[in-house]
């Protein structure tokens, strides 16, 4: 169970890699809303073209793209550090802001 009186901290420490899971579920999410995005620019038509023939739209995908895999590399850097047996709460919490 612990150390008495220091189940406050065991919990506190836990909830760091609870971020990180749900970090990991969140850039998941991001794959598959820029596929779907995709997928959706290719069938819908407007001014008789399809969506992703507008250079405008090709811009948003190209935006959404680059904060997927920007997530994707603190994601990993933050793995890394933590299998290496180090806990970078602050790079942790930094990298949520970007999952929202």
């Amino acid at each position: 169970m612990g150390e008495e009186n220091l189940g406050f901290i065991a919990i506190m420490e836990n909830f760091n890699l609870e971020r990180v899971s749900l970090m990991a579920g969140a850039l998941e999410m991001m794959h598959v809303c820029l596929a779907e995005s995709i997928d959706w620019d290719h069938t819908r038509q407007t001014f008789g073209q399809p969506l992703i023939r507008h250079q405008v739209i090709r811009h948003k995908i190209a935006d959404m793209s680059a904060r997927i895999y920007a997530v994707e590399a603190y994601l990993n850097q933050i793995c890394w550090s933590v299998n290496s047996g180090d806990m970078p709460v602050a790079e942790i919490c930094k990298a949520n802001i970007f999952c929202d």
